[in-house]
């Protein structure tokens, strides 16, 4: 009797960066038609898709299935366009000559969604010092040995603005 074929793994995942420099996870659900889930950010920009297969139809699937998924997680890498072009399939080169079903083609994006930009501190403004109009206030309306004390209220009175 021949060997057995290896059940589709229950969930494997993943990390890659693209070659346009996004930062993606993928993961991997199912049993005889797997889903494979991409979800990608490249700065404020996020985006995901999911890629549907039957990898089990290829015959090398079943004896090398570790191979299979080092090599779809390259052709994930080194995809041009993730996420948006459904005519072109990831292929694994174990199974390039395989049957079309075998490979992974796109079948549901998610829209495109930016977050936000962090909210941003105002500018400090240049603090104009009022120092000066404040002392000749002080020196006008009070006396020399009050001045000080009259120089602290109209500084703590004048908006900093001046």
């Amino acid at each position: 009797m021949g060997p057995q074929p290896k059940p589709a793994p229950a969930r494997l995942k993943g990390k890659l960066v693209t070659t346009d420099k996004s930062e993606c996870t993928w993961s991997v659900t199912g049993n005889d038609l797997l889903t494979l889930r991409v979800t990608c950010q490249k700065g404020v920009s996020r985006f995901s898709c999911e890629y549907n297969a039957r990898p089990s139809i290829c015959p090398q699937y079943s004896s090398k299935a570790e191979l299979y998924w080092k090599q779809m997680a390259r052709a994930l890498k080194k995809q041009q366009s993730l996420c948006q072009e459904s005519n072109v399939p990831i292929k694994a080169g174990l199974c390039r000559r395989a049957a079309k079903d075998a490979h992974f083609r796109l079948s549901h994006v998610q829209e495109k969604t930016s977050t936000p930009p962090p909210p941003t501190q105002p500018e400090p403004r240049a603090v104009k010092s009022c120092q000066d109009d404040n002392m000749k206030r002080a020196e006008e309306y009070c006396s020399n040995s009050w001045s000080s004390v009259c120089l602290f209220f109209f500084t703590m009175v004048q908006d900093s603005d001046c």
